[in-house]
C-alpha cells in the first residue's frame, strides 16, 4: 500500500503553462498569484524566475482569471508555454486595447 491507507492517492495535474519572469514580474507575482504555484528562481541573484503550472481550461472563470493573472503580471513575462484557449483569450483582451 505504500502508505496510501485510504485507497486515494492525490493527483496533480500536468503542466499545461509556463513563464518566464524577470524582476518586474517577479515583484507582480509575490504580491498576488492566485494559482498554487512556486517560483523558481534561475539567477543566482533572484532577478530571472521560472513558473510552471496547470490551467483549467474547462472552467471559464479559471481561464478569465488566468488571463487577467497575466495581464496582471506585465511586461517582463515570457510566455513559453500557454493553452491554446487561454492564449486565445490573452489575445482577445489585447486587441481590446489596440485603438
Amino acid at each position: 500500500m505504500c502508505g496510501d491507507h485510504y485507497g486515494v492517492w492525490a493527483q496533480t495535474p500536468p503542466t499545461n503553462f509556463t513563464l518566464v519572469l524577470g524582476v518586474a514580474a517577479i515583484g507582480q507575482f509575490k504580491k498576488f498569484h492566485p494559482f498554487r504555484l512556486l517560483l523558481a528562481y534561475t539567477s543566482p541573484f533572484q532577478t530571472a524566475a521560472q513558473v510552471s503550472g496547470y490551467i483549467d481550461v474547462t472552467d471559464p472563470q479559471t481561464v478569465t482569471a488566468a488571463v487577467s493573472w497575466l495581464l496582471f503580471l506585465g511586461d517582463d513575462c515570457q510566455i513559453k508555454v500557454l493553452p491554446p484557449l487561454v492564449k486565445q483569450q490573452l489575445q482577445q483582451r489585447l486587441r481590446q486595447y489596440v485603438f
